[in-house]
């Protein structure tokens, strides 16, 4: 197939790597139950005994004469990127090209405790690991997904000149499909490692050209015969070998599965389809034009009704075992939910970086919020507490860690 490049070698390459240590992230395996709706009063407290729970966050301190809420001179003004662990900064780097470090939340990924950053100059991609240029290859990739294999980092990268879809390995090129736009990325309902995940122990993602479907696992891609134009498929996922894909109509949407498909209810109009797994089940996350969003077993597809789970917009989905938190975020107003019309969490000036701002861990939700009012710390807020964080800038994202009991 034209435009395409495949290294013979990519599946063995794939697991013959000793780079780094990894820690295991444990994710919560129950939730509380939510009472009241509860409001920010910006109050700082120190955060409650969190025994063998640690708090990563990554953040840009930026110079008290520079105003970065007006975004006037954003990516010009030298500023630092912290790192922190409980609170205490782990190392910092100034952005800028000549550190290779933008200030911007979406170059921010942090996976088992290290913050990964990307990095484009005019020619080239650069990849940090804790502040330390790690890779650097020709091409500037914006990267789509993220995932440590056996001590060796995969990178699903998208061409911003060539355009395509680009696996790595630790720089080297697995995979390369011109015109391929992947399922899923950092902002969306993909899991932290963004559009890459694991199934069956296989290394998996998704992704569509402008005539074709296309699965790959551990570097092995494969043409998906689908039921409707690849132009009209919006989601595609692996779930224990099988394909599942979402096709969005004008009046309707259908979810393929191995067995059936599923319709959606065509009394309203539905955007913003994805697939998800949450207790070792498929589910669909969509919203209407109602204000409701569902997260919905497919199985559930089949009732007469499809009730709301969430109101709002701009929500993000934490897909949870047992149930599912929603942040919901739009013009600066703020809000997490458990359930329809159950707020735990609302706050009516504040910034909100992407999905990479909220994690469930342990029995709770974590959330880093950056207040909009100039001379207000950032925060990061759980069970009713916002601890501040000591800086002058914005948080860029967050990750919990909690040990298993031993």
């Amino acid at each position: 197939m034209k435009g395409l490049i495949i290294y013979a070698c990519s599946v063995l390459l794939l697991f013959s790597c000793e780079k780094y240590t990894i820690t295991r992230v444990y994710r919560a395996t129950s939730l509380p139950t939510i009472g009241k709706r509860m409001r920010d009063t910006s109050t700082a407290r120190t955060m409650p005994g969190m025994g063998d729970t640690v708090i990563y966050l990554s953040a840009v301190n930026v110079p008290e004469s520079y105003d970065w809420r007006r975004d006037t001179s954003y990516g010009a003004v030298p500023c630092e990127l912290v790192f922190m662990k409980n609170g205490e900064p782990q190392f910092s780097v100034t952005t800028g090209a000549k550190h290779s470090v933008s200030p911007s939340p979406e170059t921010h990924h942090i996976m088992d405790g290290h913050l990964y950053t990307e990095y484009n100059s005019g020619t080239e991609t650069v990849i940090c690991r804790d502040g330390v240029p790690l890779l650097r290859y020709q091409g500037r990739e914006i990267l789509k997904g993220l995932a440590l294999r056996d001590g060796c980092l995969i990178s699903l990268g998208c061409d911003r000149d060539r355009g395509g879809v680009v696996l790595r390995r630790d720089g080297e090129v697995l995979l390369r499909q011109d015109g391929g736009t992947p399922f899923g990325d950092f902002s969306s309902l993909s899991p932290r490692t963004g559009a890459l995940y694991e199934d069956g122990g296989k290394l998996c993602f998704c992704f569509k050209t402008s005539t074709a479907c296309y699965k790959v696992e551990d570097g092995a891609m494969t043409q998906v015969q689908t039921n409707v134009n690849a132009s009209r498929v919006v989601d595609m996922r692996i779930f224990l070998g099988q394909v599942y894909y979402i096709g969005d109509y004008i009046n309707s949407a259908l979810i393929f599965t191995p067995l059936r498909s599923y319709s959606m209810p065509t009394s309203v109009r539905w955007k913003d389809l994805r697939l998800v797994i949450c207790n070792n089940r498929p589910h669909i996350v969509a919203a209407n034009d109602k204000g409701e969003c569902v997260c919905k077993d497919l199985r559930d597809l089949d009732r007469a009704n499809l009730p709301a789970d969430f109101y709002g917009d701009g929500l993000f989905i934490y897909p949870h075992s047992d149930s599912h938190y929603a942040v919901s975020y739009s013009e600066g107003n703020l809000k997490v939910q458990k359930a329809v019309g159950n707020y735990i969490y609302v706050r009516d000036s504040s910034y909100y970086f992407g999905a990479g701002c909220a994690c469930v861990a342990g029995e709770t939700i974590f959330i880093a919020v950056t207040p909009r009012e100039a001379g207000q710390p950032p925060f990061v807020w759980h069970d009713g507490t916002g601890t501040p964080c000591a800086l002058n800038g914005y948080i860029t994202g967050i990750e919990v860690e909690v040990s298993p009991p031993s």
